[in-house]
């Protein structure tokens, strides 16, 4: 990597680094961070805008179908029809080409028909740009004489007067010379395997009333362009030159590049044998200026090496902006306090501290919490429950006095010692831009070597005095200094870098190296085709049978001809995109796998069911599968795993061959003869969240096959060899401490309970490991390896001794269950850490929710599996991949955009997408409307008339405050538009208090009034709260910890951010757009997308409408919901900015508080949360005290309301029948 790209140089080189060191550190933590991306050496000078022209094309000698204005004016003006323009790009990190667009005008509505690009290397000869003099008549003529195209009834744009130089009575030659003094004509010969374009452009297939003459006109273009099949092209441009030869000056450029120059040598100057060996080693990053902007994404690459280059080098330029953050952060001293931590005290044992330590314990804490104020820089510490190693400026670390009489160092004191740490996430509720962390105490240095080594003794500033953990963490003394330091974690960059190496090198399998090769411009795909039908039996047998919805049976029947049995299957929210991948799964797992090649690409390959339906052989090319090692074990019965293994042969490895080799290729030998056995599968998906949940659907579709889960092999490797694990407990003495020590120590335990959760293998029964530990302890003929890991506790010595054997036994076991599972389960990243650690076999790969990886990560299990049948899952139109530097003012990229790109999106775009699954099954009536009408035009909503639809919006209508009384409420989406509650900013974040209490207040209403059915189970419905803001969240949390009644169960009521939504859903939605006076990012498509398509029977929107822009998405929905009469505001009256504690209701405080309440349990006057005589009955109200966020607090007796007259109230705002409506309709 280049020393001069700020991932590796070093900030105290600067001479203005050093300046203001010397003067005292004065720079703030912002000035820091811009020194440490400070550039040197040579900056790239930033380009100028590609030129971009009208002109009227010619391929090979023939033109568009163009009306007669846009002839006379060489494409430009405002007609009706075809018009094109012209654009070449020349600019540093990009491969130059001259890009053509065609498109079609109707009034107001434009709409791109194809995108034509040509790489300059191949044009040959190098492309001539001339100038045509418009006062030669003759050949003027000669060259525009052409049929003009009829475009019927449509309509010339009202943007665009007709030019005054424009007359019919003209001749084509004086119109053209009135337009331009003079014309640029390009021309450019290329071959035709060398044109990209995307020619599979629907057209105006996605408006829902397109005029017939357009899409004539559209479809004769693409008629014309879709007969150049080979042979050399010759594209000819004519460009006006109306700005006296300023525009031909912007083309001249173009005879002159030099194609033979890479634009990417500066990242290839490590690499001896071209971009293929690119890896993130040996990639040079280059120093970029500060004012240089990321490049737009491109769906295609027009060479190898540029798609090379982009894929690592954007991981490369990630993992440097960690180091530089990691970097900056050592260079800053944050502003920081302690607090011991209750839980740690070093409490004595008299019978034992002498023998063990060599002293007494005295009480002292060995651990401590540590709060940090990170201003502006908040990016530059770790994340939640990441390590960090941090010196503390203020605070003395003291070696005890060591034992008498014993040899060994004597020195006292050590200042500049550093405290071990890991960041915890706040407590519930608390949002503040602080970040906390727990340190341990270090221990003494001096201590002699046969005694256990006690902490030392930590001297730091007098902490004031605090009541709480909130208090702690919000107080803004700072008596002391903290240098954090951490590293970042560079795991997923290898794992991406090395699977697009991997893919580079040469393979034995013919298809992956085509559809390799192919993928990048997604053009001419010329390897074997794979039907995938034939390749899984059981699949073709269902889907024959009509198991599948109709979309569902169409994409399948898209895979009888997949390009080396890869395939993309993209659907809209609700579709089913998982259900049918499960599906598919399961199919493939259930029966033994077969070629399914098609030998004769170009043959009838049984296109109908009935062909289909022929009895055909077995394969021409008989599979070579691995051996059968006993019957698949269930899940969580420990008898059922007797049988996996013949007691001689467990640690016996199965052949390992190739089972279904590609054309051309030889199959892999086995040493022993093998028998067929059934398929295997691999599930991966880019989150954690979202593999559990793929967890639990496999566990129900596949019950009677070995399902993994697999983390990250290190993680499983640790987990192997412990076969007893602590769960985290509350602090035994917590009763004996007061409440601020108590809060503390109930914040330590959940947050361990969560990271134990989450991380701990223990905890997930379904892991490699806990499966191989499941089977040692269940099977007698493993009793040794079981009793090596009994010493752990017992003899640790002998344990440590016999630790290597140990873990090679464990990993023989692990790799049993390996080869036995039916089904793994695991992130990109960790799939390539098993893959490395273990031998496997796959015939099917799902990569679900592929719109959400990087490309490099999607492409990881093809790199370890390419024999292997392959189908991305995904919706390319919702949230995409993360990309770290995205918008990063100090930092530039070249490639942050390409990265936000993933490989499904990119496909999507080209038109290579083998199915689309158009019908919503999950939202009930106008839930998704919005997104229907705005972005899904051809989305069908299977359920939009339906009865459970009809009844929730009875419950919904009680918000309708704006409502006419006659008038019924026909919609299941409403917009609360909540005003005087203002937004708060925190750090980088917002959150809004007041938006938090009303939602919490909707949902408990609806709850206790019976309100959201549930749509599978007899009980009630899940309710989801989305939020924009990832501080707004924790003040949920707080919330449902509080506020809501012991009769609500937990699951009942869930949180997210809308980020972290998409692949979720629940039968109501509450989404808190949390802004009052911005919308910020809000005004995005995919994230409202998510945000409007995860509720079954209804959604609620809660956002002050002031602060919506007048264009984009967001007033886009905001109009829609105007439209339906579902905006209703909620205004100061309401009182919503204070709710009591006590009631729950609104307008005044708990000590103010007067409500009179029953409690439905024992009959006496407390708190709603839960009642001292006896737990509240599930989902009922806790007392008889109504409460309805609709009634302002003004109004009369609004404490004193009871149910009766509730019930009465709903009873006449209930929604009319089928037969009113028409009665009001024949009124009207």
């Amino acid at each position: 990597m280049d020393a001069s790209h700020p991932a590796t140089a070093n900030r105290d080189a600067s001479p203005k680094a050093t300046g203001s060191a010397e003067a005292g550190g004065t720079l703030s933590a912002l000035d820091r961070l811009k020194l440490a991306f400070a550039k040197s050496g040579p900056d790239i000078t930033r380009p100028k805008p590609d030129p971009t022209h009208f002109c009227l094309l010619s391929v090979d000698g023939k033109f568009l179908p163009y009306h007669h204005i846009t002839i006379r004016q060489l494409g430009a003006g405002g007609a009706a029809g075809i018009f094109s323009d012209v654009s070449f790009t020349q600019r540093e990190f990009s491969v130059p080409s001259v890009h053509i667009r065609i498109r079609a005008r109707n009034h107001n509505l434009e709409q791109t028909l194809f995108t034509i690009i040509l790489p300059i290397a191949q044009v040959s000869p190098p492309a001539s740009v001339d100038v045509i003099d418009t006062s030669d008549t003759q050949l003027v003529t000669d060259i525009f004489t052409m049929e003009a195209a009829n475009i019927g009834n449509m309509r010339h744009s009202p943007y665009h007067a007709r030019s005054k130089h424009i007359s019919t009575e003209d001749d084509i030659s004086t119109s053209i010379a009135k337009f331009t003094p003079s014309i640029i004509r390009i021309q450019a010969n290329i071959p035709f395997g060398d044109v990209v374009g995307d020619a599979s452009d629907g057209g105006f297939s996605d408006i829902r009333y397109p005029n017939p003459d357009l899409l004539l006109l559209a479809d004769s273009v693409r008629k014309l362009l879709l007969q150049l099949k080979s042979g050399t092209l010759t594209f000819v441009c004519y460009i006006a030159d109306l700005e006296q030869k300023t525009r031909l000056a912007q083309w001249q450029p173009l005879a002159q590049i030099d194609a033979s120059r890479s634009p990417f040598s500066v990242y290839l100057q490590h690499v001896r044998n071209g971009s293929n060996d690119l890896a993130l080693p040996n990639i040079n990053l280059p120093s970029l200026p500060v004012s240089f902007r990321t490049p737009a994404a491109s769906n295609v690459f027009l060479s190898l090496e540029h798609r090379n280059v982009a894929l690592i080098a954007g991981a490369a330029e990630e993992k440097a902006y960690q180091d530089s953050l990691a970097r900056t952060a050592q260079s800053i001293a944050f502003a920081a306090r302690l607090f011991p931590d209750p839980t740690s005290r070093w409490t004595p044992d008299p019978d034992n501290d002498v023998s063990l330590f060599g002293t007494q314990a005295d009480n002292s804490h060995q651990a401590y919490f540590l709060v940090v104020d990170p201003q502006k820089s908040a990016n530059l510490l770790p994340e939640v429950n990441e390590k960090a190693t941090i010196y503390l400026t203020g605070v003395t670390i003291v070696n005890r006095h060591a034992p008498v009489g014993v040899p060994g160092p004597r020195e006292a004191q050590r200042a500049a010692r550093t405290f071990d740490g890991r960041r915890l996430p706040l407590p519930a509720g608390l949002h503040s831009n602080h970040v906390l962390f727990r340190i341990k105490t270090p221990k003494c240095t001096n201590w002699p070597p046969n005694f256990h080594t006690p902490p030392a003794i930590v001297k730091a500033p007098a902490m004031p005095y605090v009541t709480s953990v909130a208090d702690f963490v919000t107080r803004t003394a700072w008596p002391i200094q903290a240098t954090i330091c951490w590293k970042p974690r560079a795991t997923t960059a290898q794992a991406e870098c090395a699977a697009i190496n991997l893919l580079n090198q040469p393979s034995r399998f013919e298809g992956i190296q085509s559809w390799w090769k192919f993928s990048a411009a997604w053009r001419h795909y010329s390897g074997p085709m794979r039907n995938l039908l034939e390749a899984f039996p059981v699949l073709r047998q269902e889907w024959l049978e009509g198991k599948f919805r109709p979309d569902a049976a169409r994409a399948l029947e898209r895979l009888q001809r997949t390009r080396a049995g890869i395939a993309f299957i993209a659907g809209c929210p609700g579709s089913g995109k998982s259900t049918i991948g499960m599906h598919i799964t399961r199919s493939a797992v259930s029966a033994p796998v077969k070629s399914g090649w098609i030998e004769d690409a170009k043959s009838d390959f049984r296109t109908t069911a009935e062909r289909m339906a022929e009895p055909k052989p077995f394969s021409t090319n008989p599979d070579v599968l691995a051996r059968s090692m006993g019957a698949p074990a269930h899940r969580g019965n420990e008898d059922e795993l007797l049988h996996l293994l013949d007691a001689e042969s467990r640690l016996e490895q199965a052949p390992y061959s190739d089972p279904t080799p590609a054309p051309g290729a030889a199959p892999g030998k086995a040493e022993e003869p093998v028998t067929p056995r059934d398929g295997r599968a691999i599930w991966t998906t880019p989150s954690n969240q979202l593999c559990d949940d793929a967890l639990e659907r496999a566990l129900r579709e596949i019950p009677n096959k070995l399902v993994l889960r697999v983390f990250p092999i290190l993680t499983e490797k640790a987990n192997a060899v412990r076969f007893s694990t602590t769960v985290p407990a509350l602090f035994d003495g917590v009763a004996k401490l007061d409440q601020c020590d108590a809060g503390f120590a109930y914040h330590l335990f959940r947050s361990r309970s969560r990271r134990y959760a989450d991380t701990c293998l223990a905890a997930h029964p379904h892991s490699l490991s806990e499966t191989a530990k499941t089977l040692v302890r269940s099977d007698p003929s493993f009793a040794h390896i079981l009793e090596a890991a009994t010493l752990r506790d017992s003899q640790p010595e002998a344990f440590q001794q016999r630790l290597p054997t140990f873990k090679a036994q464990m990993l023989d076991v692990m790799q049993l269950i390996v080869d036995q599972a039916a089904l793994i389960i695991a992130t990109p990243v960790a799939l390539a850490q098993l893959a490395s650690s273990f031998k496997m076999q796959a015939d099917l790969i799902i990569i679900d929710d592929a719109g959400r990886m990087t490309e490099p990560s999607a492409l990881i299990a093809l790199a370890k599996f390419p024999q292997a049948a392959a189908i991305f899952i995904g919706d390319p139109r919702q949230l995409g991949p993360i990309s770290l530097l995205t918008d990063v003012p100090d930092h530039p990229s070249v490639f942050a955009r390409q990265r936000q790109t993933s490989l499904l999106s990119r496909a999507f775009s080209s038109g290579a997408i083998d199915g689309i699954l158009s019908t919503n099954y999950r939202c009930f009536g106008d839930v998704a409307s919005w997104a229907a009408s705005y972005v899904y035009y051809t989305m069908h909503i299977f359920h939009r008339l339906d009865a459970r639809d009809r009844a929730f919006r009875a419950s919904l209508s009680r918000f309708a405050i704006d409502k006419p009384a006659n008038k019924p409420f026909l919609t299941n989406s409403i917009w609360l538009d909540l005003k005087d509650l203002s937004e708060q900013k925190v750090g980088t974040s917002f959150v809004n208090p007041g938006y938090a209490n009303i939602a919490v207040a909707m949902c408990l209403q609806l709850l206790f009034n019976h309100g959201i059915p549930s749509l599978e189970q007899q009980d009630t419905g899940k309710i989801l709260i989305l939020c924009a803001y990832a501080q707004q969240r924790a003040i949920y949390q707080d919330l449902l910890q509080r506020f809501v009644p012991q009769s609500v169960p937990a699951n009942v009521i869930s949180v997210r951010t809308i980020d972290d939504s998409q692949s979720h859903q629940a039968e109501f939605v509450v989404i808190d757009m949390v802004r009052s006076d911005a919308c910020g990012f809000l005004n995005n498509d995919e994230r409202l997308l998510v945000a409007t398509t995860r509720a079954r029977l209804g959604t609620a929107i809660l956002m002050n409408k002031d602060a919506v822009p007048t264009f984009g998405p967001l007033f886009s929905l905001l109009e829609w919901h105007e439209q339906q009469d579902a905006v209703h505001v909620y205004d100061e009256k309401f009182d919503f900015a204070e709710q009591c504690a006590r009631c729950l209701l609104f307008g005044h405080s708990a000590t103010k508080c007067n409500t009179q309440m029953a409690c439905v349990v024992c009959g006496r006057d407390h708190a709603v949360f839960r009642c001292p005589s006896g737990p509240l009955p599930a989902l009922t109200a806790p007392d008889n005290v109504v409460r309805d966020i609709s009634i302002p607090n003004g109004q009369p007796r609004q404490e004193k309301r009871c149910i009766p007259y509730m019930q009465k109230r709903a009873a006449r705002l209930r929604l009319p029948t089928t037969k009113t409506l028409l009665a009001w309709e024949r009124e009207a």
